[in-house]
């Protein structure tokens, strides 16, 4: 049996590497466009992990990444800037009372959290003010916070340093090769079973299973083949800050405020993101410095006095892969043998990337899911109607 995993992301390396966790011999080659492991999406993320999710599946996968992220050096042997900064989200008056109602049911799953009345969070964010006045309310269409909802064990980590730790001690159990700069224009299927891979030159590469890890990519490859996943590329864009020394934003959690607007210190700067309500699919990652100045900053000023002097040092664009339902597509793909999806992440692949590559190195190498059962996200929920539905997606 050998096995080509498509894309050396991070997910890609979760898989390799619990592949040969589990003692598989099989040579296993990794293919990836680019020139280093984790260089795309992956080290253009923000790099924050949690377990604040409003579904079982995410919950269950991302409590546990959080534990295997906070012993990863123990385990791996290898850094990958972890810190336990913890993530605050602030709430209105509904969404508190939302989260107040199944605040317990979260702690039955392990998840550390506690809710925030508004006088105390500015114990968490220096400066940030709850209250907003009526004009100001009409003007952005934003409310008083009713208080914030905060994630104890939620970290961040250097999603690249990851892959590469990953993908070094896959390559220390043998029978690991990376192929970087080597595009798969498309895989092989012959008779309703992967038997290779075709790289960009028309170079084809025998194979018995393809693991298909390409993130926003995978539709593009996947239609080449033959095959339709419902999976669009949706630009992100990421901007480092001036981080004024006055704001003693030094040790802060991961801050969500108003209409989705996030940030965190990284190297002594602030990382600030929001998703584009209207941004249309599409591989640009052209980054519009503009939308930073007037649809992320303006509501930072408001909760925060003195961030209108976060000017843009840097910023750049990324590519999420969203399904329908904001889920991965993870699982065998239904008449094809040896066609194994791990993709459309939607934005929460770094954090889903322990468990998830280890399940289905798992369905693998085993024929089945062990830690945990992934089958709720195959493929066929889209075409079933079993939709997962996800509500909390930054």
């Amino acid at each position: 049996m050998s096995i080509s995993v498509i894309g050396a992301g991070i997910i890609g390396a979760s898989v390799t590497y619990h592949l040969k966790k589990l003692g598989l011999k099989e040579k296993i080659d990794i293919y990836d466009r680019l020139d280093a492991p984790g260089e795309g999406s992956t080290s253009l993320s923000a790099g924050g992990a949690r377990n604040l999710w409003s579904t079982p599946l995410n919950i269950a996968l991302t409590t546990e990444a959080l534990k295997r992220f906070a012993e990863f050096k123990k385990e791996i042997g290898r850094g990958i800037g972890y810190e336990k900064i913890g993530y605050l989200f602030c709430l209105y008056d509904k969404e508190y009372k939302e989260i107040e109602k199944f605040l317990p049911e979260w702690k039955k799953k392990g998840v550390n959290a506690e809710l925030i009345p508004a006088e105390s969070i500015s114990d968490f964010i220096p400066g940030l003010t709850p209250e907003v006045d009526d004009e100001m309310m009409e003007l952005m269409e934003i409310k008083s916070l009713k208080g914030a909802l905060f994630g104890k064990d939620c970290c961040a980590i250097n999603p690249t340093s990851c892959t590469t730790a990953w993908f070094d001690c896959a390559k220390e159990m043998g029978g690991v090769e990376i192929h970087l700069g080597r595009e798969i224009e498309k895989i092989i299927i012959e008779k309703g079973k992967v038997t290779g891979v075709e790289k960009t030159d028309g170079e084809r590469v025998a194979c018995d299973i393809c693991v298909v890890a390409s993130g926003a990519w995978s539709g593009v490859l996947l239609k080449k083949s033959g095959v339709d996943i419902p999976i669009v590329p949706i630009k992100r864009m990421l901007f480092t800050v001036y981080l004024p020394k006055e704001l003693g934003f030094k040790h802060i959690p991961m801050a969500i405020i108003d209409k989705g607007v996030y940030f965190r210190v990284e190297a002594g700067n602030l990382l600030v993101g929001r998703a584009k309500e209207d941004q249309k699919p599409g591989f640009d990652t052209t980054v519009e410095n503009k939308y930073y100045e007037d649809e992320m900053n303006p509501y930072m000023q408001v909760r925060i006095p003195g961030t209108e002097y976060c000017r843009i040092l840097s910023s750049w664009g990324g590519l999420y892969s969203v399904t329908p339902d904001n889920n991965a597509i993870i699982g065998e793909y239904p008449g094809v043998d040896g066609l194994y999806l791990i993709t459309g992440f939607s934005g929460h692949g770094i954090m889903e990337s322990p468990l998830a590559g280890q399940a289905l190195a798992e369905l693998i190498a085993e024929g089945e899911y062990k830690t945990i059962d992934l089958s709720p996200f195959s493929i066929k929920r889209f075409e079933e109607g079993n939709l997962i539905k996800e509500t909390i997606v930054i």
